[in-house]
């Protein structure tokens, strides 16, 4: 915990500088921890950095105000302008966790938003059949956010009306100027992300109005902005169901059905699910049932992966959770059904670690086991999760006993970067405060383990890393630059910087030279290709040199470190991802 609080910007909230991601995992793990705070002062510090982060996010032009929902990601440090994509997977986590904030802090507004993120999802993301699309592109005609990009004057042809339009203008900041300038069309005139400059209730007394009334006009206004907004050219849409990404949706929906008591959501939640279990389990001539990854015009292909078991099982365990009688029932066989059959193709019995892909896959090169949290924490974690909701669930002490198998097994990771594999220790968190008798068990069992996913020494000889300088200095207008020489150890590489779109390279940790334990600061670095691996997959191998140039962003805080993120691996297993802070001083020049 402490790890995520010193990186968490105390100016914009989230954590670390631009491009900032939104990592709701971090806020998850924080609220279990908030709820078992030892303290006041520690309790205050989390509560500054959820709450900061979840008001930020939902101010700013991440959030689409106009229809709901979240984009991808921020490129400023602000959450001004947002990289437009807008995926299923952000939008589902954003949702619970902005869900399971209101309920923590009994707040309006984060319900507001939980509520319109799923909005947005039945009306531009669902099919009539109940499956949750995949994704929306961030560019129309080839130009970044140009559907949801506004100027004053379109602003006045919409509303027509002096009294909303001078309203509009003055709550989405168009009133300080444009905020928004596309970098490769720089023909194009500039325009505004719509973004809150503070939350309604706070903004109200400004417009002489009650909270209440402002959250009305503001509903007003946006209906009318979104009407004239869907007449424009709309960004494509990935019409593909994947397993596991509608896993992570129907659990969000049956979260906030159950924490808002909402029935509508109920059925929203259990249509999701009946797609996927009817559309995506594939029954084959010879008995045998698995899980296919992805549907889409009436036909299902490809083995699914650990990640769309683990999800789907979480989906029907939220269901679960969200129901009760013969429902709930129905929802707990279907959730071991599918552990059945995770367990069938990616467990490994002997030491209860999960791998990413079945033995069996096509072009399968390398067997992953991965632990660390993405921008989608990791199948592993989500399996620990998923087997301690069982424990729970249905009161048999061996799904307990099973999860704290495979937290041994990712036991080192954990160890490694607690951070890095945050939703693995917040399994472990959740372990040892329900479980507290399995503390002394879990130490010893870790201790004895030989874990093959993480060896911190071997680690540490299979990369070299090699500076041609151990401190630089840093001004508003002065960039530092710093070589870098990494040695790989022969028989084994790393994924480059750009892995390519393979299956196989989708499942890697891309290498990456960053900026950890400060904010104001960020590396930029020109990446070799690296060689081809297989097929669309790049990875560096033996030497290789780099350049890194260290500029300000922003306001400085902490004592910012270089670093480095890559994932070892050799011809048959990837080690878990690892991040090393470089010992290279960077100082604030005046």
């Amino acid at each position: 915990m402490s790890a995520l609080l010193k990186i968490f910007d105390r100016t914009e909230g989230g954590f670390g500088g631009a491009p900032k991601f939104p990592q709701p995992c971090f806020l998850e793990f924080l609220l279990d921890a908030r709820e078992r705070a030892a303290d006041d002062a520690t309790s205050d510090a989390i509560d500054i950095a959820v709450k900061m982060t979840l008001d930020k996010m939902s101010i700013g032009g991440l959030h689409d105000h106009v229809g709901g929902g979240f984009h991808r990601y921020s490129v400023d440090a602000a959450w001004t302008v947002p990289h437009f994509e807008k995926m299923l997977y952000d939008n589902a986590q954003l949702a619970c966790v902005y869900t399971r904030a209101a309920r923590f802090y009994d707040d309006q507004w984060y319900e507001h938003v939980a509520r319109r993120t799923l909005a947005y999802i039945a009306r531009e993301m669902t099919a009539s059949a109940g499956g949750f699309y995949s994704a929306q592109d961030a560019e129309v005609d080839g130009k970044e956010g140009l559907n949801y990009l506004w100027t004053a004057s379109e602003l006045r042809e919409v509303l027509q009306e002096d009294e909303d339009i001078n309203f509009a203008v003055h709550l989405y900041g168009l009133d300080k100027g444009p905020n928004f300038q596309d970098p490769h069309h720089r023909e194009e005139k500039p325009r505004n992300v719509l973004r809150l400059e503070d939350r309604p209730e706070r903004l109200a007394p400004r417009f002489n109005l009650s909270p209440d009334s402002l959250r009305d006009r503001m509903a007003e206004i946006n209906a009318k902005l979104y009407e004239a907004r869907q007449k424009r050219k709309q960004p494509r849409l990935d019409d593909k169901v994947l397993s596991a990404w509608n896993g992570m949706m129907v659990g969000a929906i049956a979260t906030a059905a159950r924490e808002f008591e909402d029935n509508s959501l109920l059925d929203a939640a259990e249509k999701g699910a009946a797609f996927v279990l009817a559309k995506l389990i594939d029954h084959s001539g010879d008995g045998e049932r698995r899980l296919l990854r992805s549907y889409r015009a009436g036909e299902a292909k490809t083995p699914g992966f650990l990640e769309d078991h683990a999800y789907l099982l979480h989906g029907l365990l939220e269901l679960a959770r969200a129901t009760n009688g013969s429902k709930r029932d129905h929802y707990l066989q279907q959730a071991k059904a599918v552990l059945t059959l995770a367990d069938a193709s990616f467990l490994d019995a002997r030491t209860g670690a999960w791998f990413d892909q079945r033995e069996d896959a096509k072009d399968l090169f390398v067997r992953t086991r991965s632990t660390h949290d993405g921008a989608i924490p990791s199948a592993v974690s989500q399996m620990l999760h998923n087997l301690l909701d069982l424990a729970e669930l249905n009161g048999e002490e061996s799904y307990g006993e099973r999860a704290l198998n495979s937290l041994v097994a990712v036991s080192g990771a954990i160890a490694e970067s607690p951070v890095g594999t945050v939703n693995s220790t917040r399994a472990l968190l959740r372990m040892l405060i329900t479980a507290p008798g399995t503390v002394n068990r879990f130490q010893e069992l870790a201790a004895q383990s030989v874990n093959a996913i993480s060896p911190t020494n071997e680690l540490m000889e299979l990369v070299e890393v090699y500076a041609s300088t151990d401190r630089v200095s840093v001004g508003s207008d002065a960039p530092a630059e710093i070589s870098l020489f990494i040695k790989i150890a022969d028989g084994y590489h790393v994924p480059a910087a750009d892995p390519g779109s393979s299956d196989l390279a989708r499942s890697q940790i891309p290498f990456r030279v960053g900026i950890i334990n400060g904010t104001g600061v960020a590396a930029f670095a020109g990446y070799p290709d690296g060689q081809s691996y297989h097929d669309d997959t790049r990875v560096y191998t033996g030497s290789f040199e780099l350049q890194v140039a260290i500029e300000r962003t922003g306001d400085w805080s902490g004592t910012p470190l270089l670093s480095l993120m890559y994932q070892v691996c050799s011809e048959t297993e990837c080690l878990a991802p690892r991040t090393v802070e470089l010992d290279i001083a960077i100082d604030r020049a005046n």
